[in-house]
């Protein structure tokens, strides 16, 4: 455990404890916990990106690599959340 800036040991971050804490914020907004009982979760991970293949853009100019880079992932995202459908569908960015 390692200690904060506020003097309190800080434990690592574990999922147990994320939803923990949502939970307490759930509480403390809302009144009551939202999520009770079990839970599923679902995860998708988008097709795999070879790096590699990005090298000679990168090293011509990183940061509009990193720009493109992260607008392809955004969108794989984007097209993955409105897959899984559920009526919402993900912000759009500025």
């Amino acid at each position: 455990m390692k200690r904060s800036v506020t003097g309190t040991w800080r434990r690592p971050q574990t999922p147990k404890r994320m939803a923990e804490t949502i939970r307490r914020l759930e509480i403390e907004v809302l009144g009551r916990p939202h999520c009770v009982g079990r839970q599923r979760c679902l995860v998708r991970l988008g097709e795999p990106v070879t790096m590699a293949e990005h090298h000679d853009a990168y090293a011509a100019s990183k940061s509009g690599t990193l720009d493109a880079l992260t607008r392809q992932f955004e969108q794989s995202v984007r097209s993955m959340l409105g897959q899984m459908g559920g009526g919402a569908s993900p912000a759009e960015s500025p």
